[in-house]
C-alpha cells in the first residue's frame, strides 16, 4: 500500500485531479457524501474529453432526484451539469428492487476509477460497518431505507 499525506485540502484536491487526468478514464464511479463533492467541483473545471467518459453512480438515498439528501442532486450539482457526460443512477422513482435490478444492467465488467468519501462513522459508498452487504459479490447488492 502506498499512503500519502496532505498537508491542507486543496493540496489533496490537487494531487486527486492531477492523478484522475493522468489515469484518462473512460468509466468513473461516483459516491455521494460531502468528502467527494469538493473534487467533483474542481474535476468539472478540467478538460478532461468528458463526452467519452461514463460515469456510474455508487450510492444514493432513497429519496427523489431533487431532494437535498440525494447524493444524485449532489453529484449532479457539482460535476455532471457542468460536463454533459453520460451519467448512469439508480431511478429512485421506481420500487426499490425494480430500480436495483434496473440499475444493475448499466453497470459495466469494470471500472476505471472509483471515487469513494467516507461517512463520519468511516463508511464509504453506503457499506457500513457488519453490513451483510461487505460479504456480497453482486454488482448491485444492498439497500437501506
Amino acid at each position: 500500500m502506498n499512503l500519502k499525506t496532505f498537508s491542507s485540502k486543496k493540496s489533496w484536491i490537487d494531487y486527486a485531479i492531477k492523478s484522475i487526468l493522468s489515469s484518462k478514464p473512460k468509466t468513473i464511479a461516483l459516491s455521494g457524501g460531502s468528502t467527494p463533492k469538493e473534487i467533483y467541483e474542481a474535476l468539472g473545471k478540467t478538460k478532461l474529453a468528458w463526452d467519452k467518459i461514463k460515469f456510474f453512480q455508487v450510492d444514493d438515498r432513497y429519496v427523489p432526484k431533487a431532494h437535498i439528501h440525494s447524493n444524485f442532486k449532489m453529484i449532479n450539482d457539482s460535476l455532471i451539469h457542468k460536463t454533459n457526460s453520460q451519467f448512469f443512477h439508480f431511478d429512485t422513482s421506481l420500487p426499490i428492487k425494480t430500480a436495483l435490478t434496473n440499475y444493475s444492467k448499466t453497470l459495466p465488467k469494470k471500472l476505471d476509477l472509483i471515487i469513494l468519501g467516507i461517512g463520519p462513522d468511516g463508511h464509504t459508498a453506503s457499506l457500513f460497518h457488519k453490513s451483510k452487504a461487505l460479504n456480497s459479490k453482486a454488482k448491485v447488492i444492498h439497500t437501506q431505507t
